[in-house]
């Protein structure tokens, strides 16, 4: 038992691998020779139990399972030779022989079935490592870009799903091309790693951070314009604590910016290039699609300062009344996948002077996107332009609801 648990604290190589199974191959054979040559007539049952003992211990998941096993088989082969030969010296030769052969078995077996459990566990856990550095990078040990992509998508697909919003924030340190010349290379990289550490022991747990090139991203799950405000400013002020750099952030949110993941990807970079060249510390990409037509200064000190301290429909009333464009709600009844809808954002966006297109709400059968553009305009483009078959065109109040059929794919 020393030797058996001396060799299983290490880790199993490739070669001590084949210990067990040859130790348990011979002891079999020895075993069943043993059992042929006392006794010939009760050997084949014998062996049957012992290979049905080896078969039972080697899938058993625990010791008392395995220790019930072997009693259990003991005390049926001690009846069955009791009930062929009676209590007698040859009797009692036949069960210490098969005792003996069944301890060596079941001992060799367990042995066996304790190293193969440790391969798998260093086979599942090198796996988790090499996902690991395939998925993260290895300097940063964020999220490569890549695969946030795909945890975009996922948010996405939840959030039509059940209604939530979630934002995205693309963080860039201020001049970070001109610190290479000044620190070097590899001082930049250093400082990149701490700068990574921070946003990582600063963001919620259900945040994702990943790298792209010299930007950090964070996603943000069910976090709306405001929270995503909020949790940049915090993280903002964390940076500059740490290493006295100010970041510029670039903020998008979903669904009121777009619901496909390159979209929201290319929306945020954009918001994020805005604040670098305006040198503002973050900027909202609601905000940019807002200020067109009105200067830099006058949007910056009209929109980030009010906006914040606006409840959410003094807001929308605010920004449509500072934009000077009419906004109309169009209800499309009968989409029910996330691709349609994407097609859908594409072909409303090919309609002329249509400028603003936001998704404002959703659900298993209806969506909703509220349109810049005067009411009676928007019904006659609409209707000239929206080529898809067997739908119906209401013109309600203030509203408009097209009907589509379920069953024809929409294609942009």
């Amino acid at each position: 038992m020393e030797f058996g648990a001396l060799i299983m604290r290490k880790e199993p190589s490739p070669r001590s691998l084949l210990v067990y199974p040859a130790l348990l191959s011979i002891w079999l054979s020895i075993s069943c020779a043993a059992l042929f040559y006392t006794d010939i007539k009760t050997a084949m049952a014998g062996v049957l139990i012992l290979a049905a003992v080896a078969a039972a211990t080697l899938g058993a998941f625990s010791l008392a399972l395995a220790f019930g096993i072997n009693i259990i088989t003991i005390i049926v082969y001690s009846a069955m030779i009791y009930v062929v030969y009676d209590l007698n010296p040859s009797s009692m030769l036949l069960i210490v022989t098969f005792v003996t052969a069944e301890i060596g078995t079941a001992f060799l077996a367990w042995n066996t079935n304790k190293q193969f459990l440790s391969v798998n566990r260093m086979m599942e856990r090198d796996k988790l490592l090499i996902d690991e550095m395939r998925i993260n990078d290895d300097k940063t040990g964020l999220m490569r870009f890549h695969y946030a992509l795909r945890v975009i998508s996922n948010e996405i697909a939840r959030g039509i799903r059940y209604g939530t919003p979630f934002s995205i924030l693309m963080m860039k340190m201020n001049e970070w091309d001109h610190l290479a010349e000044t620190m070097g290379l590899e001082s930049r990289e250093g400082l990149m790693k701490e700068i990574c550490e921070t946003l990582q022991t600063s963001s919620r747990n259900v945040d994702t951070l990943f790298i792209n090139m010299d930007k950090i991203g964070i996603i943000l799950p069910e976090t709306n314009r405001e929270g995503a405000i909020v949790i940049a400013q915090r993280l903002e002020e964390q940076i500059n604590r740490k290493t006295k750099l100010t970041p510029r952030t670039g903020i998008v949110c979903f669904p009121i910016d777009s619901i496909g993941e390159d979209d929201l990807v290319r929306k945020c970079d954009s918001a994020l290039k805005f604040a670098e060249e305006t040198g503002t510390t973050r900027v909202v990409y609601q905000d940019i699609v807002k200020s067109e037509g009105s200067s830099i200064n006058q949007f910056f000190t009209k929109s980030l300062d009010v906006y914040e301290s606006k409840n959410k429909k003094n807001e929308a009333e605010e920004k449509d009344t500072a934009a000077g464009v009419e906004e109309t709600d169009v209800h499309f009844c009968g989409i029910h996948n996330l691709k349609d809808i994407e097609n859908l954002q594409k072909i409303l966006k090919k309609v002329p002077e249509i400028e603003i297109i936001r998704l404002i709400d959703f659900s298993e059968s209806e969506i909703i996107f509220r349109i810049g553009m005067e009411h009676t305009k928007l019904s006659d483009k609409l209707i000239h332009f929206l080529d898809i078959p067997n739908i119906t065109i209401e013109d309600r109040k203030n509203v408009i609801v097209i009907r589509l059929d379920p069953s024809i794919e929409i294609k942009s």
